[in-house]
């Protein structure tokens, strides 16, 4: 029944009440089917023993005789109460809220009341005389409860029809003719019914429907809970008309209980309706009072917003004194002159900023026209401009800012930066305009053109490319012109197309620029890298690039700088370089094995015997033979990797064993410095070179021995590559550690270049060329395809760190 205005949420039923409905209405039907009854039948009288019986017990038993008298008539009077509570509460609403819905049908509510109550006062024989009980309270019942259901909804369809149209005094008398009406209807009723000499039956006891007429009044309380009173609601909500709306459930189940159920006078089914009945008229109560507290609710937050209302009125008053104090106040210390004038030109208003940009006081140019400001051209045609607008709404320069020239009151030009807007006052246009001095701006504008020419002209003056981007690289702020002699593109063509210049590198250097030129590498000033481009013309081109982080006052990274060089010819030198240097170092390698060879020879006395001085002498050269052929072997393989010439053999290899094979063969010299050597290599193979592998091991463990004077030297074997080389998925990791005399934080970055040699206490006594680390590095990373780190702390020894992948990957690919 709720199905046309169940989108209405402002007024809703509790809960609790809509479930108790449902409860009370089911609850008899419950009981019945436990076989708890409410039946108050009366007790026969036992004459012969009410004689034996003291007056009390005599009263007692009457009593009991009389239950069924006694409890009929107590509901109805309660049910009358409540609905005459219920119009008295309708009333009392109605002077407040002024809808004409809620008395008209509470007035329908105390006409049924007041039905109940003529009915309660027949029954007991009050207002009528000589009635049979048997015969007059099912007929007045159904008779009554026909003229309520039909009244109710004769009630529900005039207000739909014309009730919220009625005015106040005429729906008072309404109410008050209607339930005049109503009183005298019932108490004719009662009459007939008690006077008449007999009444129709109305009670059939052996068949399926016992009390047909109670079903006549079904369609009307349909009619009223599926058509007029969600209409109602819709017309005027309420939880009174909810309410209403809700008491149909008992109503029904009310007739229902009587037509099906009840058999007999204070049967369980009888008793049961007319309990029923006070819950369908206690409902709308119960929606009025709801509705009553929802109205001084209401009234108490209405007289809250309107103290709200008063008090923001004058905070409003208030900051609108404290706004033009503050806008005077405003125009008196703004930067920018602020200017009034009417329709004429007239000057009306002249601010302190104004002043100074002319020199005039205020005093000096008001009611002046506003032309004493404007040079000697311009004067004679500013009244016009006003004019024409005023005229035709054309505007020359109101409403469109722009720059001007002024005049100064000792004659020199002010050039400046012009806004006006028109403003409507007391009944005359007026124009303000405020001028913002651009002299300073005009000036640091021609020194940055000028800066701008010098700068054009220095980069585009040298044959090395100057570029600047964003802090992601994303966009080109500016190029220089090499790049067109260099990558043999426009540079037009690289503002568009930021990504350009990275399309040009060669396919196998372009993993290792973009791996560099990331944010966080650009963000750290690494960007540090030598590649090949390759023109449209098909040449190819060698570039080293460089560039450099530019942070704003906050520290954050805005902008990239670098320089890119054309170091294609360098290349080439480097690399006759390296092949001359490998060509003479092989036939420099030829004599010196002989010479170390009958050295050796020589010492092992093979030839004859010796003294002990031509003995220290040969001795001398061989070890002087050895270092140099290892420094040739040195030279010999950096050479050809530079040169691109140096061959790797892949083999499937256990790096344990190579990783024990170079401590074995340098644990003589760290015995003879008592030095303790520590191997922690579990098994663990790869494919790799194993030559090299070696090379670059006994590299790093003699470098550890040689700067270590006491304590350990610990090298460890550990599997996985700790994500340090992406593009490998598997690999080892060897750290060499030595508790030696550490390195500097600043010559880190040196140790991998070549012909360094850091300078420390053992440099004296220490032998090296400073091509270990540099050929390690080299090998590790080029021909490998790993690399090498080192971490250390000066006093506290070094660790390099060698990661080296797995091979075969790259034969998979």
């Amino acid at each position: 029944m709720e199905q046309d205005h169940h989108h209405t949420t402002t007024f809703e039923l509790p809960a609790v009440l809509r479930l108790g409905t449902l409860g009370l209405c089911a609850l008899p039907l419950i009981l019945f089917g436990l076989g708890v009854s409410l039946s108050s039948h009366p007790q026969t009288i036992d004459l012969a023993l009410l004689k034996h019986l003291s007056p009390d017990g005599q009263l007692y038993q009457l009593n009991r005789s009389l239950s069924g008298k006694f409890v009929q008539p107590l509901l109805e009077s309660i049910a009358a109460t409540t609905a005459f509570l219920t119009g008295l509460l309708s009333l009392i609403l109605f002077r407040v809220s002024k809808n004409p819905i809620l008395p008209l049908l509470a007035v329908f509510l105390m006409g049924a009341g007041a039905m109940d109550a003529f009915h309660t006062l027949a029954a007991n024989s009050l207002i009528a005389d000589s009635i049979i009980l048997a015969e007059f309270l099912p007929f007045s019942w159904a008779v009554f409860r026909i003229l309520t259901a039909f009244f109710f909804c004769l009630g529900a369809g005039l207000l739909l029809r014309r009730g919220t149209h009625l005015a106040q005094d005429s729906t008072f008398y309404f109410a008050l003719a209607c339930i005049v009406s109503i009183c005298l209807l019932g108490y004719a009723t009662v009459h007939l019914s008690a006077t008449a000499p007999q009444l129709p039956q109305t009670i059939f006891p052996d068949q399926w429907i016992s009390r047909p007429f109670d079903l006549i009044p079904v369609p009307f309380f349909l009619l009223l809970g599926f058509w007029f009173l969600p209409r109602l609601h819709q017309k005027g909500p309420s939880h009174f008309t909810l309410a209403l709306l809700w008491s149909i459930i008992p109503q029904l189940s009310v007739q229902f209980y009587m037509a099906f159920g009840s058999q007999s006078l204070y049967d369980h089914w009888f008793n049961a309706a007319y309990s029923l009945k006070i819950l369908a008229y206690l409902l709308p109560f119960l929606g009025l009072m709801l509705d009553y507290l929802g109205n001084i609710k209401a009234r108490d937050e209405a007289v809250v917003h309107s103290n709200r209302l008063v008090n923001e009125l004058l905070d409003v008053q208030n900051e609108l004194q404290f706004q033009r104090s503050q806008i005077a106040s405003i125009l008196d210390t703004a930067a920018d002159g602020i200017i009034t004038i009417n329709h004429r030109g007239i000057i009306q208003s002249f601010n302190k900023a104004a002043e100074k940009i002319f020199g005039y006081s205020a005093e000096e140019v008001l009611n002046q026209n506003v032309s004493i400001l404007q040079p000697q051209e311009v004067r004679a045609h500013h009244d016009d401009y006003i004019q024409k607008y005023i005229e035709t709404g054309l505007a020359h320069i109101i409403g469109i800012g722009r720059e001007v020239e002024g005049r100064h009151k000792d004659g020199h030009p002010v050039p400046l930066y012009l806004s006006v807007s028109e403003i409507q006052g007391q009944g005359e246009r007026l124009f303000t305009g405020i001028l913002h001095d651009i002299s300073e701006r005009k000036e640091a504008k021609a020194k940055l053109e000028e800066s701008l020419l010098r700068f054009e002209q220095l980069t585009g003056s040298i044959n090395d490319i100057f570029w600047m981007t964003n802090a992601d690289g994303s966009e080109i702020i500016y190029v220089s012109p090499a790049y067109e002699k260099i990558w043999g593109r426009s540079c037009e063509s690289l503002y568009q197309n930021p990504t350009e210049w990275q399309q040009a590198i060669h396919p196998d250097d372009l993993p290792r620029v973009q791996q560099m030129f990331t944010p966080e590498k650009l963000a750290a000033g690494q960007y540090n890298v030598e590649y090949r481009v390759l023109r449209p013309d098909g040449e190819t081109r060698w570039i080293h690039a460089i560039g450099y982080p530019t942070r704003d006052h906050d520290g954050d990274l805005y902008r990239i700088s670098g320089i890119a060089a054309d170091i294609t010819a360098f290349k080439e030198v480097e690399r006759i370089k390296s092949m001359f240097i490998a060509s003479m170092s092989h036939e420099l390698r030829t004599p010196l094995n002989s010479i170390i060879g009958f050295t050796s020879i020589t010492c092992e006395e093979w030839t004859g015997p010796l003294n002990e001085e031509q003995r220290a002498n040969l001795q001398t050269v061989l070890r002087s033979g050895k270092h140099l052929l290892n420094l040739i072997n040195d030279v010999i393989d950096v050479s050809k990797i530079e040169a691109g010439k140096l061959e790797i053999h892949l083999e499937n290899v256990d790096v344990d064993r190579i990783v024990r094979e170079a401590v074995d063969t340098l644990r003589a010299q760290a015995d003879e410095k008592a030095l303790k050597l520590v191997v922690e290599a579990p098994k663990s193979s790869l494919k790799t070179d194993p030559g090299r592998l070696l090379q670059c091991l006994l590299n790093l463990v003699s470098n550890a021995v040689k700067y270590t004077e006491s304590g350990e030297v610990s090298v460890t074997l550990e599997t996985g590559l700790d994500s340090h080389l992406n593009k490998f998925k598997s690999g080892v990791k060897v750290r060499v550690k030595d508790s030696g005399i550490g390195i500097e934080p600043a010559d880190i970055k040196r140790l991998f270049t070549p012909f360094t040699r850091l300078d420390s206490p053992l440099k004296a006594t220490v032998s090296g060329t400073g091509l270990g680390l540099y050929l390690t590095a080299k090998l590790s990373r080029e021909i490998l395809q790993g690399d090498i780190q080192c971490s250390s702390q000066p006093g506290e020894g070094s660790c390099f760190t060698l990661w080296l992948p797995d091979l075969s990957e790259m034969d998979e690919a």
